[in-house]
């Protein structure tokens, strides 16, 4: 017995050694896998991409519209990885792209799916450089799926790796444009328009409507048919315009998807968006027999009350007798001042029937979500916390958690405010006092 003790403790003690050596080479092996991950000691998944023949300065130095082939990818999210090669890069985004941290897209040579997000070929890794939170853009995202709006967004949160370098962290999500993937057009004269009344100088494809409004087609179900199929959704908008100005509701309703324009509506008042109205505001139609909707809803950095926008003008709250997004964003900043604020939401307003339907909806929707959406932001903030001082360090960004502190409180202070504008409630007490 004594023979068969030593024989099990001595098993036990190479056993134990066996184990603990197996933990430690994994936890290398892991560690180099993505970048310098074991350093920042993240629970985000970890994307690295590996350049083929260049480098990440010399794509910023080129520009946005350069793209660069044959590069390879890997993700790796808790025990899963995937590895894909001949990766299109390129840049993407307008002013976003002036910043030192920018937003990228990355094209795949098939539909693959990543990070539970379905699939796609194409994807865009959001910087989110202006945004000392990280989360505005998803949050705006998870209203407009609370609305129900049309091919509402989601998207992931990953720690980016370029070469080995540590990026900091980027939020993925599918690039917009017409497929299986997120709109599902079919019609051979379908179109996805935007209304960039910013850029459109920049732009190609565009058409000025008669109100001043920047139409530029940004794709279409078949390529040879893009331009009629443009041309008959422009003069159909200008119709919209025209009917709106007028309270035509009766006549707009056959034109327009309603419930899609208060959706959108109410995810840029509640946001206090300042790009609503102006740019980056999507519309399709699968062909002419289709209504026009508004979708999907994009580019929420600068919302939700984002002190970066400008001093301080973005904190205040609404003047009651217009609504909550009523461009404070004109007196900001002098490229926005320049730009032509489309009027055709401000038309709808004053229409009864609409202003209702936005009432009910909000109502019916959203007017009671405000404690899941801060129980949303607090459970992000503990998945990002670690990730996101890193990259405030890497971007000298500002301090993420009073950032989202300051943001639960302009949401507390917004929802009071749209449940009496918006959910007939009676007004309390606001309190504007900055954090």
């Amino acid at each position: 017995m004594g023979r068969q003790k030593k024989l099990n403790w001595s098993f036990g003690i190479f056993g134990g050694v066996f184990l603990i050596t197996m933990f430690i080479l994994n936890a290398v092996f892991t560690a180099k896998t993505v970048g310098n991950s074991s350093e920042v000691g993240t629970s985000l998944p970890k994307m690295e991409i590996f350049l083929n023949g260049t480098s990440l300065d010399e794509i910023y130095l080129n520009g946005k519209d350069v793209k660069y082939e044959g590069n390879e990818l890997s993700i790796r999210d808790g025990d899963e990885g995937q590895f894909f090669a001949g990766v299109q890069l390129k840049g993407r985004g307008n002013s976003s792209w002036d910043n030192d941290k920018k937003p990228l897209r990355i094209k795949f040579s098939s539909r693959v799916e990543i990070l539970g997000l379905g699939k796609s070929k194409k994807w865009v890794l959001l910087a989110n450089n202006t945004d000392d939170s990280l989360m505005r853009n998803d949050i705006a995202f998870l209203m407009n799926r609370m609305l129900g709006g049309d091919y509402a967004m989601d998207g992931k949160y990953v720690e980016l790796f370029v070469d080995g370098v540590d990026n900091g962290v980027y939020y993925v999500t599918k690039a917009i444009e017409i497929g299986k993937d997120l709109l599902g057009l079919t019609d051979d004269y379908g179109v996805l328009v935007e209304v960039d009344n910013i850029y459109c100088d920049a732009e190609e494809r565009t058409y000025l409507t008669k109100s001043g409004d920047c139409l530029v087609l940004k794709d279409s179900v078949v390529a040879d048919n893009a331009e009629v199929a443009m041309s008959e959704f422009a003069k159909d908008f200008e119709r919209v315009e025209a009917l709106a100005e007028m309270g035509h509701y009766e006549s707009l309703k056959e034109l327009i998807d309603m419930d899609s324009f208060a959706e959108y509506f109410l995810i840029s008042e509640v946001t206090n968006n300042p790009d609503a109205f102006t740019t980056s505001w999507w519309f399709y139609r699968d062909g002419s027999d289709d209504l026009i909707h508004i979708g999907p809803a994009w580019d929420f950095d600068f919302a939700l009350g984002n002190r970066k926008w400008g001093e301080g003008e973005m904190m205040t709250f609404h003047d009651p007798n217009r609504p909550l997004v009523q461009r404070e964003a004109e007196t900001v900043n002098e490229k926005w001042q320049s730009a032509a604020v489309s009027k055709l939401m401000y038309y709808l307003l004053d229409i009864p029937e609409f202003r209702d339907n936005v009432e009910r909806i909000y109502q019916e929707r959203l007017m009671n979500k405000k404690d899941e959406i801060l129980d949303y932001i607090r459970q992000q903030q503990v998945f990002l916390e670690k990730s996101a001082v890193e990259d405030a360090k890497l971007w000298y960004s500002g301090d993420f958690d009073k950032e989202v502190e300051y943001l639960i409180w302009w949401i507390e202070n917004r929802f009071q405010m749209m449940d009496v504008e918006y959910g007939n409630k009676m007004p309390s007490l606001v309190n504007e006092k900055e954090i």
